[in-house]
């Protein structure tokens, strides 16, 4: 199997997760109101240490349905035990369950302790029960960490609960001095205004957004929504189209067309001060799992969840998480709920396929992508992403015909589609057509001439069918000066060396390609021949035997073993 960086180089599939979740079930051994899900009962034990453990581990590995029971069980052993408090909240919350998560909160604050996030989950719990006045008695003014940014926001919100909308934009306004946060700002007091009813004031909120951190996917849909509501539906096609000019992404114009078409524009998305706190808190989770951290994200997304159930945004993000703790089809059960009007569902209906097939469910993931594909006969997307899952199986023809296929639905080719052809040119080179291989790695290069994967796939080919080799050597190493580090295209410009046969070079090529690969079989196996070839036959065996111990594939197996007793053979 061919990966994006080098011909003779295997693409590793991520491991299946085992132990998929089967259901929900509720586990309350000694009394502890505990409901996660899971895949099989979690046999606790009946000690205090041992569930304790159990717990801690299965936090170390990232299986917080298990140590949410495992530390649920532990703390009603250790009542008073803060830290195991606090870790089973944090535990509790990241699986969604708020009512877990409030109750080991009081706990923690009546022995006088705190935890991370407190202040934000019992606001969230306020809001949500209508009890709007609670919230700015819990932040009093005091705003730091996280607290700093979502502590006035939600003592907005709270205030806007209460109809009291000056009050609102007011608290909001204690944050403007703050630069970095101006955006965030200014988005909550655009959605005040639209709940207020005051629209001009809206768009001028929304355009400064624009103007401060461009133009968001979630800014689009509201800007947008707001221009379909007030007939300014030029200016919501404007926005709609330019957010999919900014990306691949196509999501917001194939929906919102059909809404302008039939004069039903769509309802405002923050319609109460539940989903405004959401919208909040979502902000904030987003922001936190675009730097990776990912542990926090996911606390705050279920919150956001929690204040408004089903919000399809959030869902992204918690499946993404999910998906990253190998837990597929809890994330597919997220991304199915997401209404099929919504413009995140083609997003979430492709990610249900691509779980499927991490699942090992093959053939269903074929099927439900080429049914997207039908669904949208003028879309691109789901045509490359059935390319994609084609050809990380091997199957190279009906990859190239599904990557042909989005090349039609794309109206206007530029330089951000180069690596659809260099795709389709993989997939053709699989095939040994090389001229329509060779033809779209060139055309990819065309799109964008300083794209180190296509140069080095290229370079490569052309030195191992012995073509054009000076410019194949100079496309590597251009590769190389772009990515320096990668080892598979440093591996490339040794053994294009090797094959011009230029050994010194080659061999202080190859060495930093196996520091910055050991564990690839070809780059030991490369390096093997190149130390032969320069007469250090001791150290060219102990390459391909160390090749040999990396499992290589059945083909480069025997050759390799064959060197191992022979070496290799004269050149004419």
């Amino acid at each position: 199997m061919t990966n994006l960086f080098n011909p003779r180089k295997s693409q590793l599939r991520p491991g299946l997760m085992t132990g998929l979740m089967a259901g929900l079930i509720s586990i309350s051994p000694v009394g502890i109101n505990t409901t996660v899900a899971h895949a099989a009962e979690v046999v606790t034990g009946v000690t205090f240490s041992g569930n304790y453990l159990a717990g801690r581990h299965a936090q170390a590995v990232r299986d917080t349905r298990s140590a949410a029971v495992y530390l649920g069980v532990a703390s009603q052993f250790g009542p008073e035990n803060i830290e195991l408090l606090r870790r089973a909240y944090v535990m509790a919350l990241s699986e969604g369950a708020i009512d877990d998560a409030v109750d080991y909160i009081k706990r923690v604050h009546k022995l006088g302790g705190t935890a991370p996030l407190s202040r934000e989950l019992l606001a969230a719990v306020a809001i949500k029960q209508g009890k709007f006045k609670d919230v700015g008695l819990l932040f009093d003014g005091e705003f730091t960490g996280i607290s700093a940014v979502l502590g006035p926001v939600l003592t907005a919100w709270a205030l806007a609960g209460t109809r009291d909308f000056k009050a609102a934009i007011q608290a909001l306004s204690s944050m403007k001095s703050n630069e970095g946060s101006n955006a965030y700002v200014h988005l909550h007091m655009g959605l005040i205004s639209s709940l207020a009813g005051d629209d001009k004031a809206a768009e001028k909120y929304y355009l400064m957004v624009r103007k401060e951190a461009g133009l968001s996917m979630r800014l689009a849909q509201h800007l947008g929504g707001l221009y379909e509501r007030t007939g300014k539906q030029g200016e919501a096609k404007a926005i709609y189209e330019a957010f999919d000019l900014q990306g691949e992404s196509d999501d917001l114009w194939p929906p919102a067309k059909v809404r302008i078409k039939s004069g039903k524009p769509p309802k405002a998305e923050v319609n109460s001060a539940a989903r405004g706190a959401a919208e909040a808190i979502f902000g904030i989770a987003s922001s936190l799992n675009n730097q990776g951290g990912l542990e926090s994200a996911l606390i705050l997304g279920r919150m956001a969840l929690y204040l408004r159930p089903g919000f399809p945004a959030t869902a992204i993000i918690i499946g993404g998480i999910l998906e990253s703790y190998d837990r597929f089809e809890e994330a597919n059960r997220l991304y199915i709920a997401i209404p099929l009007d919504d413009a995140l569902s083609w997003r979430s209906r492709i990610r249900v396929a691509e779980n499927l097939d991490a699942l090992g469910k093959e053939q269903e993931a074929v099927r439900a992508l080429k049914a997207l594909v039908n669904k949208r006969e003028d879309e691109a997307r789901a045509a490359i992403e059935l390319g994609d899952l084609l050809r990380r199986h091997d199957r190279f023809e009906e990859a190239a015909d599904a990557y042909s296929l989005a090349i039609e639905r794309i109206a206007d080719i530029g330089p951000r589609h180069w690596g659809l052809f260099y795709s389709r040119g993989i997939a053709y080179e699989q095939q040994d057509r090389w001229e329509l291989a060779e033809a779209d790695f060139l055309h990819a290069l065309k799109l964008d001439p300083e794209q180190p994967f296509v140069l080095n796939y290229l370079g490569y080919s052309w030195v191992e069918k012995k073509l054009h080799l000076d410019r194949a050597i100079e496309m590597i190493k251009r590769a190389v000066e772009l990515r320096p580090r990668d080892g598979y295209i440093v591996d490339s410009l040794g053994w294009g060396l090797y094959q011009i046969e230029d050994y010194p070079q080659a061999v202080k090529r190859l060495e930093r390609a196996v520091l910055l690969r050991p564990e690839d079989p070809i780059i030991n196996d490369h390096l093997g021949d190149a130390y032969w070839r320069i007469g250090r036959t001791r150290e060219a065996r102990f390459q391909w035997e160390r090749a040999l111990g990396l499992e290589p594939d059945e083909e480069d197996l025997k050759r390799i073993r064959d060197k191992v007793r022979t070496g290799l053979k004269p050149i004419p």
